[in-house]
């Protein structure tokens, strides 16, 4: 059963179900971290439902699932009006198509969700479909299979048409945002981008004013989020 979002009171999202009573709240998920939101106007089915620490669903997204996972790690803003399915229906002879909610011989399957996705508003997620660390799904895609990190995919179905950053900025970038264990090794970086980037251009920048910075560091203050380069000073 899935449930509309509808409020948010003391601090945690409240569900409701079709009859208008209170069903769950954000506390009832299979797994919720730190600073984990729901926005308004999403359905969700929140037994089927990981969210780790700094992660955003924003309003009108929708989890179609029966027994399917939804998996998503740190970092990540999933867009408004997403469609997440994580299983998908198997024609069987005898059973009409309208009896698909009693779910015979369906396949469940996982969708996960890397650390520190970027996903646009209006995208489409399909049954095994992870997407990688870093990655960005441009806007109104449909994404039918696995996503390599840092890959900026669009389209229907979605196509790699650039990476994130260059090699050296997401050094940078994770020696912010990771501890030391977490991190992509160089070579790990060489061998993704001799295989999926070679000849594409990084959308990413390492520019950023004084002022932004400021923001950027009494934001991350106030929610938690740890600047792990901080440590190797």
């Amino acid at each position: 059963m899935a449930f509309r979002l509808c409020s948010r009171v003391v601090g945690v999202y409240k569900f409701v179900n079709q009859h208008g009573y209170d069903c769950t709240d954000v506390r009832q998920l299979a797994q919720h971290g730190i600073d984990a939101r729901i926005q308004q106007n999403c359905e969700i089915v929140p037994q089927n439902l990981y969210m780790e620490d700094h992660t955003r669903l924003s309003i009108m997204t929708n989890m179609i699932s029966s027994k399917g996972k939804v998996i998503i790690k740190k970092y990540t803003a999933i867009g408004s009006n997403c469609t997440i399915v994580p299983g998908s229906h198997v024609p069987t002879v005898g059973v009409p198509q309208y009896l698909s909610y009693l779910h015979v011989n369906d396949k469940d399957g996982e969708i996960v969700f890397g650390e520190d996705v970027w996903v646009g508003t209006g995208c489409i997620f399909l049954q095994h479909c992870n997407i990688g660390r870093g990655a960005v799904i441009g806007a109104g895609s449909i994404v039918t299979k696995e996503v390599p990190p840092y890959a900026v995919v669009v389209g229907a179905p979605a196509r790699i048409i650039a990476t994130k950053f260059t090699i050296e900025q997401i050094i940078t970038h994770e020696t912010i945002l990771y501890p030391q264990e977490e991190r992509m090794t160089k070579d790990e970086l060489i061998e993704l981008f001799d295989r999926y980037y070679q000849g594409m251009k990084a959308i990413g920048t390492s520019h950023i004013s004084e002022e932004d910075l400021e923001r950027v560091r009494k934001e991350k203050l106030k929610r938690g989020i740890v600047d792990y380069s901080q440590n190797e000073l």
